[in-house]
């Protein structure tokens, strides 16, 4: 009995034993697991990154964006081709560069001499602000009276380029970079040499040449334009060869560059183009609404004739009807 006792002691002690050895461990398993887990940093795999740089790369380079991005470049080229196209006709047609200050001048022809006018006017004045008063103030054009000439002929865009022109040119000038060449130009047959400056410095050469580079932005419309319209660039390039081929009937922009239509058409294509894709998009948004808007109204105010361009689209449903 005695022995039993001593033996069931020892189990006691023994239980006990294991019991205050589980207690002990837990909480050690408990800290470990705490520290480890806090200490614990990721390692991320040696591919990982690699991988996750070829799929960014072959996110850019898949089909559409690639398809997109060659509609834009093609798009830009035509552009500039239109650009140069336009410009060498009409240096060919007035040897522009050639001229002297009053000579080009004397080459806006008509009502291009006019309009002419009230971006020098602009630009010659004291401030651009005082210039701006003075067209809305004027009373040389229709004297006596006092119009506004502003809306009387539509002139916003030799606002614009004459607000351009002051600030290309005094920026220029503060950071010291010349903006024409100028040298005299001797004719013979005994006329008197006359000085012929070239560059945008020169207002002449800066008023033509905003002209054109906004045609050549039209070019680049077309395209796009007829990309969209046809699904495919062939059908891109077939508008743009059209557009060359009957080019003296689609524009005279290269031989009356100051005339209103020089500044509306091209906003007109990129009106045509916004108002198909609404028309094809079951719900267009706010954006595709705004950009409608805002090319109605660069068609609409340099040119005093559009409002039966814009007829004829209200016009074509109802014959349709």
């Amino acid at each position: 009995m005695a022995v039993e006792g001593r033996s069931g002691h020892k189990d006691l002690s023994n239980k006990s034993k294991e019991q205050s050895g589980l207690m002990d461990m837990h909480p050690r398993h408990r800290q470990r697991g705490t520290a480890g887990t806090k200490g614990r940093t990721r390692t991320p795999h040696p591919g990982t990154e690699t991988t996750q740089s070829r799929n960014k790369a072959t996110s850019y380079l898949s089909p559409a964006n690639v398809k997109v991005g060659t509609t834009l470049i093609i798009a830009a080229f035509v552009g500039v081709l239109h650009w140069g196209y336009i410009s060498a006709l009409f240096e060919n047609d007035r040897h522009f560069s050639h001229l002297s200050t009053l000579e080009r001048e004397m080459a806006f022809r008509t009502e291009m001499g006019l309009y002419y006018s009230f971006f020098k006017s602009i630009i010659e004045a004291p401030s651009y602000l005082s210039g701006l008063l003075f067209i809305m103030n004027d009373n040389v054009t229709e004297y006596p009276s006092v119009i506004n000439t502003l809306k009387r002929f539509n002139v916003y865009p030799e606002v614009i380029l004459a607000g351009l022109f002051r600030i290309y040119t005094s920026t220029m000038s503060v950071v010291g970079i010349e903006t024409k060449t100028c040298w005299t130009v001797n004719r013979g047959n005994e006329l008197s040499p006359v000085e012929s400056c070239e560059g945008l410095g020169d207002p002449a050469y800066f008023y033509v040449t905003l002209i054109f580079i906004l045609n050549g932005l039209m070019m680049s419309l077309f395209y796009i334009y007829g990309t969209y319209l046809s699904g495919s660039r062939f059908g891109g390039l077939m508008t743009v060869l059209c557009f060359f081929y009957n080019h003296g009937e689609s524009t005279r922009v290269m031989w009356t560059p100051p005339l209103r239509e020089s500044f509306s058409y091209p906003f007109l294509v990129l009106q045509m183009f916004i108002l198909t894709y609404i028309l094809r998009t079951p719900t267009p948004g706010r954006r595709s609404m705004l950009v409608l808007c805002v090319s109605n109204i660069c068609f609409m105010l340099p040119w005093q004739f559009a409002q039966f361009v814009l007829l004829t689209q209200v016009s074509l449903p109802t014959l349709y009807v």
